[in-house]
Parts: structure tokens; sequence; C-alpha cells
């Protein structure tokens, strides 16, 4: 009632034979877990697969959250794409000890005081995670337009319900209600719950085809790992990476690949998942977004994909698989194989790319397609070409 107990049984008498199986009993649970491996599991890879075991929120109630949240700022006329970046910036600046002791002391007339802590505490925990300076800079200026939002600065509010001005106390608020009811799942590492919680709502945020947030499909980002036959060992670059969806698929199916292996793990997190993105507000959300599950954001470059000294330093990483879903251009089909033959560039002999691309880059004959496939073609191999759906973007799908 009051432990979770774990039993190591071993078997065989040589490496080949060995059988290794542990058994987890969860305090106040009568049935058991059993886990098969071919190692000892350390205390650590233990409590990594009871905090898997007792996580609290299912898919529905992050989903709920998200759509919670997203209300209570449309309720204030906050624009979607603010909220996404205002969502990243309180889920980074929770991670600061100091800044979540102190929040709730700020009145409605210290909202100003209130944005420069928070972004104080954001640059202070990007640092810690191993940003560099000039990363963190890019991130730290997207989110400083808070500074210019009146809503928040202002210290009343109209209430639109009851119809009258009052204290404002909603950037402390919204906080606080993250706080107590997003933070506590991350108090063991759960950073998977956070990164969850995160994508759903900046999907929901993003809604709106004018926020820009157009983000590629989990059952698209899931695909691309599937059909790439994706394993612990790969290393996989992303020359668009946007909010990082094709990076974090690629996490979680290596570190699923990787068992329990805590020192793999960390080794795909910290080495084995590479970003491009030259959007500041992309490369805010894609830096937060890799964050909250662990790690993985220090290896996102600020930049232009095309950039020979940003290419040369992915290069130095030896990627062995390219996903991509490169920006499209109405009536310019050659770009997008451009974007195709740029990252394959990058990656190793032997290597696998996969690619959106619209219908046109198969079909065109205009000289500049032609030429572009030509090359590809020349320099690479064809495996496959598969047709998605018209509606594959459609948020509401």
């Amino acid at each position: 009632e009051d432990f979770n107990v774990t039993a190591i049984a071993v078997s065989g008498e040589n490496e080949k034979e060995k059988r290794v199986s542990s058994f987890i009993w969860l305090k106040g649970n009568y049935t058991f877990i059993e886990i098969q491996d071919k190692i000892f599991p350390t205390p650590e890879e233990l409590l990594e697969i009871i905090v898997e075991q007792q996580t609290p929120f299912s898919q529905d109630e992050l989903i709920k959250k998200a759509n919670e949240y997203n209300e209570t700022l449309h309720d204030y006329s906050i624009p979607e794409i603010e909220r996404c970046t205002l969502m990243s910036a309180i889920l980074v600046a929770l991670q600061h000890k100091p800044f979540c002791t102190s929040y709730t002391e700020y009145t409605h007339t210290q909202n100003k005081e209130l944005i420069n802590a928070l972004l104080d505490a954001c640059k202070s925990v990007l640092a810690n995670n191993g940003l560099s300076g000039d990363k963190i800079l890019v991130v730290e200026n997207e989110y400083a337009k808070f500074k210019t939002n009146s809503i928040f600065n202002s210290s009343h509010i109209r209430n639109k319900k009851a119809k009258s001005e009052e204290p404002n106390t909603l950037l402390r608020d919204f906080i606080h209600k993250v706080h107590k009811e997003i933070l506590p799942y991350i108090q063991n590492n759960e950073f998977d719950i956070l990164g969850q919680f995160y994508t759903i709502f900046i999907k929901y945020a993003g809604s709106d085809k004018k926020t820009g947030l157009v983000l590629t499909p989990n059952h698209i980002t899931d695909f691309f790992c599937d059909v790439s036959r994706l394993n612990k060992n790969d290393v996989v670059f992303d020359p668009c990476c946007g909010t990082a969806g094709f990076l974090v698929s690629a996490m979680n199916y290596m570190l699923n690949d990787a068992g329990h292996d805590t020192i793999k793990k960390k080794q795909i997190k910290t080495t084995q998942l590479l970003g491009i993105e030259m959007s500041q507000d992309m490369f805010a959300h894609a830096c937060s977004n890799m964050m909250m599950r662990g790690d993985g954001k220090s290896h996102i470059f600020y930049g232009d994909c095309f950039n020979e000294e940003i290419k040369s330093q992915i290069k130095d990483y030896k990627p062995t698989k390219t996903f991509l879903n490169p920006p499209y251009a109405k009536d310019n089909n050659a770009e997008q194989l451009e974007f195709l033959e740029n990252a394959l560039e990058c990656i190793e002999a032997g290597g696998i790319g996969i690619a959106i691309c619209k219908m046109g880059t198969v079909v065109s004959d205009s000289n500049d397609v032609v030429a572009v496939r030509k090359r590809l073609l020349e320099s690479n191999t064809l495996l496959g070409v598969f047709s998605m759906p018209v509606e594959l973007f459609n948020p509401a799908a």
C-alpha cells in the first residue's frame, strides 16, 4: 500500500542465453507491470518507468486544458499568435524557481514589472539549458513583444461580462493557473507531458490561418518516421523546422527504440536532433518545444538553411535522415525541390530524405523544375512517391 515494489529476475548460463525481466508493482495496485530487457535497469530507469505509468493527464484532458486557456485569452482579445508566444514564455519561465515563488507578489499596478521578471526568468532558463547568447537574444526579442501589449501592461481591464473596469491581474492569474494545473506534471522530469500540452495548445491557438502557424499534422510527422525506418542511432535533420514537429516525432520514435537506456536517450536528445529556422517567432517556438521535452534545443540553428556556414555545422553531426515540409510558393515548384536538394546535400551517403511537395514538382515540364529534378536524380535514388490528401493542412481536419 505504501511503496512501489520492484523485482528483477535473471536466467541463462551465458551471455547469449541471458534473459532479464523486471516486475513493478505500483503502490496501491495489486497488478504488476513486466519489463523485459537485456540490461539490468538502474534506479533512474526504474523511476522513469514508474513515472510513465503514473502519468495523470490523458490526451483528452490536455486538449481540454489547451482549449480552456485559449478561450480565456480569447475573452480578453489576445490574438492567436500572441497566445502561443505567451504560453511558450510562461512554460519556460516557470522552470525558474525564483520566479515561481515571486510572481504572485506583483499587484495590478506592477504589470510592467511582472513582464520584465517573466522575461528575465526566461533568459536565465534558456542560458541554463545551453542556448548560446545569439539564440537567446532571438528568443528574447520574440518574447519581448509583450511589452507593447496594452492589455498586459494596463493597470485596469474591462470585464466584458460585467461590463465594468476592474484591476488587471490577467497575466498574473494566467501564470498562476498554468503553474498549478500544468507544471506539477513535470516535477519528476515528465517533460513529454509539458511538450504534448504545448503542441496541443499551439495547434488550437494556431487554427486560424492568420497566425502563420501551419503545423504539419502529427500523423504525417509520425508517418515520416515509420516510412524511413527511423531507429535510435539515426541523426535527424529538418532544414525548415518551424515549431519542430518533425523533430518531436523523431525524438519520440528514437527514445522508444532506445528502451530504458538512459545514456542513449541523453545522446539522442543532445546530439541527434538538428533543425534550422529563419523566422524569429517560429525559432522561439521550436526552441521552447524541444526544451519542454528535456533537451534537443541547442542544435536548432537560427538562419537560412541555404547558408553554407550553417550547413557546414549541420554536416559535422553526420545526419542520416532529413524530413522537411518546405515553404510553398504559389507558382514556383522548383523552389520546393531546391529545398529538398539542399537538405540532401547535408546528410550522409546512404541516408534518406523525405519531403512534402506540391504535385507540380513531379508533373511540371517547366525548364526550371526539370533542371532541378535532373540534378536530384543524378545524385540520388528516388525510392517512392506518396500522394497526400488535398485537405492535408486544413486546420479543422
